[in-house]
């Protein structure tokens, strides 16, 4: 499976502007959730593990600052700093599963897609 970092290296995508791109990245990922309703919670999943792991790895961290206040920013900084790590890798990976209903959707809403150019 191939990672694609910038949604302008897919191929289904390269070709459409930024607005349309959006637009069927949307639109694909309604289809795949209509087709398996679990795929919110997988996309989300790495995200939430990302979290967890962060705020583990800045427990034993937060135990070598003097301040309680500074404790818990330490804290909330790990979760939200594994949170967003596991969102973006979830996001990278999720990509390559989304390109059959990129290419889906941009059949079925070719008009839908020209007129928001």
């Amino acid at each position: 499976m191939q990672l694609y970092i910038l949604h302008t290296k897919v191929p289904e995508l390269a070709s459409l502007k930024r607005a349309q791109r959006r637009l069927v990245c949307k639109g694909a990922f309604r289809l795949l959730c209509e087709e398996r309703p679990s795929a919110r919670w997988v996309a989300g999943l790495p995200g939430g593990i990302g979290a967890a792991l962060g705020f583990l790895v800045a427990v034993p961290l937060s135990h070598l600052v003097a301040s309680d206040g500074y404790a818990l920013g330490l804290l909330c900084l790990g979760a939200l700093t594994g949170g967003f790590i596991g969102a973006v890798v979830g996001a990278l990976c999720s990509t390559g599963r989304l390109r059959p209903y990129l290419r889906r959707f941009i059949e079925e809403h070719r008009d839908e897609i020209d007129s928001s150019a």
